[in-house]
């Protein structure tokens, strides 16, 4: 899943369009209104769904509320509360309310003191595992211990409910191709040199520039499943004894 850095102050490009609308339904069927605020949603993220990480483009993006606009009226509009996902994953969300673990740090892979890829184990919220050929599963890391701290276990627990509820171990949608990226990064890694490597990390650390299929506008864009392509990049450097908090 992805960490979706949100700016300390709202974009004035944002505050300008969502002062244009009363409640999110008048945005929802202004379209280019609607358009031009999945692009900063889109940028933000890379064109990735913030929940599955799969690639995304305005046609394909949805305005996910992290907290339900149902229940949360008045953060309909907020900048903090709008996030873009896919079409699958706003409806498994639906009105379920999520631990904000888009806000936590240990899921910024972008940042170099990411505790995943520093191999702080116990602190790791989730992890991938390969069950077989092309078979990628994402895991909750300390649902494999159980806590004597009965918070803990409940947080961690809530976190496995949450793939559950999005569906992010689904078969043939997720774990068949996040399988097949997987071995396709460990292939394609194996020779690779130290200079090699820290290129190919850099590379998947900046998005790359694309124009909007519908607006014409140029969006960032990063490779799908991000998270789990950067871990394996980063595992192959430590190998060769590179820190990586000094790429």
């Amino acid at each position: 899943m992805l960490y979706v850095y949100k700016a300390s102050v709202v974009p004035a490009d944002f505050a300008a369009i969502i002062g244009l609308h009363a409640d999110y339904k008048s945005l929802s069927e202004a379209g280019a209104d609607r358009d031009a605020i999945k692009l900063i949603l889109l940028n933000e993220q890379g064109c990735l769904c913030a929940f599955c990480e799969r690639p995304l483009d305005i046609s394909t993006a949805t305005i996910e509320h992290f907290h339900p606009k149902s229940s949360f009226k008045r953060l309909q509009l907020d900048y903090y509360n709008l996030f873009a996902c896919c079409k699958v994953c706003n409806e498994n969300k639906g009105d379920h309310l999520l631990p904000a673990y888009i806000f936590d740090d240990r899921l910024n892979a972008m940042d170099p003191n990411h505790l995943i890829l520093k191999r702080h184990r116990d602190f790791q919220m989730f992890y991938y595992a390969m069950e077989g050929v092309n078979d990628c599963f994402l895991r909750v890391k300390n649902l494999e211990k159980r806590s004597a701290d009965k918070r803990q276990d409940d947080a961690d627990w809530m976190l496995f409910l949450t793939t559950e509820v999005l569906g992010l171990n689904d078969a043939k949608r997720l774990r068949e191709p996040r399988g097949k990226a997987y071995w396709e990064v460990l292939t394609r890694t194996r020779a690779m040199s130290k200079d090699d490597l820290i290129k190919l990390y850099q590379k998947y650390c900046t998005p790359h520039e694309e124009p909007s299929p519908i607006s014409g506008q140029p969006y960032l864009r990063n490779v799908s499943y991000l998270s789990m392509k950067l871990y394996l990049v980063a595992e192959r450097l430590r190998q060769k004894g590179v820190d990586i908090s000094s790429l």
